[in-house]
């Protein structure tokens, strides 16, 4: 029996569509087209009509299925892709509605927010973004801000909280200090003044406005002043001073002294609990200041295997120190920026 002729080949896909009734014509002259010998009664000529459209239908669907199949697995993985990004900068990126906390109060600090509402601070409550912090003659707070930073903020000072990785102090004196050992998990801070922009580089520093001149200095790492004339670097033991008048000037500073002994006051409480004694005197060093030196090796050894109890609370930095070292069977001495750790039965040594 002879079977209908395919259809032409190099028909576009675009007219392969719904079928119409010129379809179903246009197969019908197929069938009449086919050889006549033998021939074939009606009945069996209306079944291969049938076939051959029921066949013809069936192609249009796999292909049209195959295309929405191919478009849809494209659009899933770009999907993909797409929710793989998201996800890993969420684990980079800190949260950018987390919010900046009061973490100590020293005498009264004042908040005034956007609406022009003034609330006194205590310890534990919220900064609301474009507040305004404000301390009196004998007050100083602390902030922790989402990136790990601490801000100390000294007396008689005002602060501008814009976001959580840029603030203005517009009077006083504001301290920054980057995450342990100068890590962060977010974007550089950067402090500006009327004058100048202060850019951290994993850091810790101070930025103090007087009449005719913005001071900062730094205790470690780096930071780049930009004034509108040029951009500075500032290393650690440095201080610049940026006058009125745009003269910019430097001088060589200590990291510890009676010009840092306010930002000990404001420090975070270190949590001795389960804590290395190693961890507690790296603390303790860099709020104050100094380097850590151990006067007999066997005590090096021990200092990240000795685990600390108890808590040291409402304790000011040196007091800690005295606290904490004789539990370990140890004493301490702090001179010219050195923190030095002996055995206590070293009867010559004694303590600070």
């Amino acid at each position: 029996m002879p079977c209908c002729p395919p259809p032409r080949t190099g028909v576009r896909d675009e007219v392969v569509g719904a079928m119409s009734e010129r379809d179903d014509l246009e197969i019908g002259r197929w069938v009449r087209l086919a050889d006549p010998s033998p021939p074939i009664s009606a009945e069996i000529a209306k079944r291969v009509e049938a076939a051959t459209r029921a066949h013809w239908r069936a192609e249009v669907a796999r292909r049209r299925h195959r295309v929405q199949f191919q478009r849809l697995a494209a659009l899933a993985a770009s999907l993909l892709v797409v929710a793989v990004a998201v996800s890993a900068w969420k684990q980079l990126a800190p949260s950018s509605t987390a919010p900046v906390r009061v973490a100590i109060v020293i005498d009264e600090a004042w908040q005034r927010g956007p609406d022009g509402s003034r609330v006194r601070l205590v310890s534990g409550a919220e900064i609301a973004p474009e507040s305004e912090i404000s301390t009196g003659s004998g007050a100083r707070i602390a902030l922790a801000l989402p990136s790990g930073h601490s801000i100390r903020i000294d007396h008689d000072s005002r602060l501008r909280v814009l976001s959580g990785s840029r603030l203005a102090i517009d009077r006083g004196a504001v301290y920054v200090a980057s995450g342990a050992q100068g890590r962060i998990t977010g974007p550089p801070l950067i402090l500006s003044t009327p004058s100048v922009d202060v850019r951290e580089v994993g850091t810790q520093y101070e930025v103090r406005l007087e009449p005719d001149t913005t001071r900062v200095r730094v205790r470690e790492g780096s930071v780049r002043v930009e004034t509108p004339r040029a951009t500075h670097p500032v290393d650690a033991g440095t201080e610049l001073g940026i006058a009125a008048d745009g003269i910019v000037s430097r001088r060589s500073i200590e990291s510890w002294g009676a010009e840092w002994a306010w930002v000990g006051a404001t420090a975070p409480v270190f949590e001795i609990e389960g804590s290395t004694l190693r961890a507690f005197l790296d603390w303790a060093a860099r709020e104050g200041g100094w380097n850590v030196v151990f006067e007999e090796a066997s005590v090096a050894g021990r200092a990240s295997s000795i685990i600390l109890n108890g808590s040291i609370e409402g304790l000011p930095i040196e007091d800690a120190l005295a606290a904490v070292l004789p539990t370990c069977q140890l004493t301490h001495r702090i001179e010219n920026g050195r923190l030095s750790i002996r055995s206590a039965d070293d009867q010559e040594f004694g303590g600070s």
